[in-house]
């Protein structure tokens, strides 16, 4: 169980796991284009996505975390990155983390 799903358990909220790199499981390539993504698989069981928030940008790799499920992941993601290739929520907590 990651940080994500232990969280949402936790507060009993739902919740999605999302990282800048590949931290598990197995995945093809992807278009380009913003909205593309695969599947990341583990026992060929999907576990996450890879996605591409914007065209042309490295992916993201996002994973339901608790009380949602894969789709719902993809849109949220896609939903919140606004300017960026990371999501906001996890921009702006990235970014005051740092200061």
């Amino acid at each position: 169980m990651g940080l994500a799903t232990h969280i949402g358990i936790l507060l009993d909220k739902p919740s999605i796991g999302c990282a800048k790199s590949h931290l598990f499981g197995d995945f093809g390539k992807i278009d380009k284009k913003k909205g593309s993504f695969c599947f990341i698989k583990k026992n060929k069981e999907a576990i996450g996505i890879v996605l591409r928030t914007r065209d042309n940008v490295a992916p993201v790799f996002a994973s339901p975390g608790y009380k949602i499920t894969l789709e719902e992941t993809k849109e949220f993601i896609l939903k919140l990155s606004l300017k960026f290739r990371i999501p906001e929520p996890l921009r702006l907590a990235h970014s005051l983390s740092i200061k």
